[in-house]
């Protein structure tokens, strides 16, 4: 095992800055994600990590050594790539133990600590096979079983459930989470898919053009992200947002989005400084409940205008005014172009600086 740290890391091709200066520590043994869009520079500071690609500036330690010239062979990390690198002429067996071969390690040993990765990886019953017959899972298990088998200090892995279908990515998620708590082996799994990040990471790393925005456990970024971009990327319905003026009113504190105020007031010494500025109100569809009946003074009139059962629950399509509001709640009969009543859990509220889109609230 080992750790990772990463000081001012950059990396440019041409004039775009593809990883800014990005500081991060990962701690031996941990399972960390780095989440974020295509092109935002994930996959760029893990090949640096990897050693493929040269950082412009910036240091990389791996167990506190420095290994910014060390070329990939000496790092002792194994990296397991989107596409899957399989030999036609070599039958499973052979595909696991290659990396032990070019080693010079003794055929003995090679039989048996390729029979434990199989093992492992349940895929003793096709060591016999080519690759030619093996399904998507079994081949993506191969790959990891080729990794594995080298007992790297520092797994990379760079979006290695893309290609599956969605059952089988499903399932390989469990296994893999599993998997590398049984290794206890450092790992950094690059991913677009925020479900993955939620539901493997011990922490997750989210970027956006090359800059590194927040990283934490799941729950405190899904619960307190700290900009409007980590808002709006983790959460499935995406949380709502709405452009708002902060306004005091009668010694009390509102949001003003011009189709509804809200009161705020309880806020009052975190917004006292944005009085007459322009925020963004965030709220997760979960988070806002529908009545028929005006439940509170804060309680806002919505249109229906599209309603999407799922399972016991129900995805609310609103409208008020100009404002599209879409709520998670639980199955209740609403019909379209019906008047309805929202509210939001003001302990779930979210307020950010229009200007700086970093969170106030």
């Amino acid at each position: 095992m080992a750790r990772v740290k990463l000081e001012n890391l950059t990396k440019r091709f041409g004039n775009v800055i593809a990883v800014n200066k990005v500081n991060l520590e990962i701690k031996d043994g941990e399972f960390i994600c780095l989440l974020g869009p295509s092109g935002c520079g994930k996959t760029t500071t893990l090949r640096m990590i990897a050693g493929v690609e040269k950082p412009d500036e910036g240091n990389i330690y791996i167990d506190d050594v420095l290994v910014n010239d060390l070329p990939p062979k000496d790092r002792d990390v194994a990296m397991v790539f989107q596409f899957y690198v399989m030999y036609p002429s070599m039958k499973v067996f052979d595909q696991i133990a290659f990396p032990l071969k070019i080693r010079g390690v003794p055929k003995d040993e090679i039989k048996r600590r390729v029979k434990e990765v199989a093992s492992l990886l349940g895929i003793e019953n096709i060591l016999n096979e080519p690759v030619d017959r093996l399904t998507a899972g079994e081949r993506q298990r191969i790959e990891l079983g080729r990794a594995i088998i080298r007992s790297p200090k520092v797994y990379l892995l760079d979006e290695p459930l893309t290609n599956l279908d969605a059952k089988t990515r499903a399932s390989m998620r469990t296994e893999l989470k599993h998997l590398m708590k049984t290794l206890k082996t450092t790992t950094i799994y690059v991913t677009h898919d925020q479900i993955e990040a939620m539901s493997m990471a011990d922490r997750i790393a989210i970027m956006n053009f090359g800059n590194l925005l927040q990283c934490d456990v799941p729950d405190v970024v899904y619960n307190n992200p700290k900009n409007l971009f980590v808002a709006g990327f983790i959460g499935s319905p995406a949380m709502n947002f709405i452009d708002c003026t902060i306004i005091e009113k009668n010694g009390n504190v509102f949001l003003d989005a011009g189709d509804f105020i809200y009161n705020v007031s309880e806020y009052r010494e975190l917004l006292e400084k944005f009085i007459n500025s322009e925020v963004i109100l965030g709220i997760r569809p979960e988070h806002i409940s529908i009545s028929k009946i005006k439940q509170s003074e804060n309680s806002i009139e919505a249109k229906v205008y599209l309603v999407e059962p799922i399972s016991h629950r129900v995805i609310f399509h609103l409208a008020i005014g100009k404002h599209s509001i879409t709520v998670n709640t639980h199955l209740i009969e609403a019909n379209i172009g019906q008047n309805i009543w929202i509210t939001f859990n003001k302990n779930k509220i979210h307020i950010f600086d229009k200007k700086t889109e970093n969170a106030i609230i």
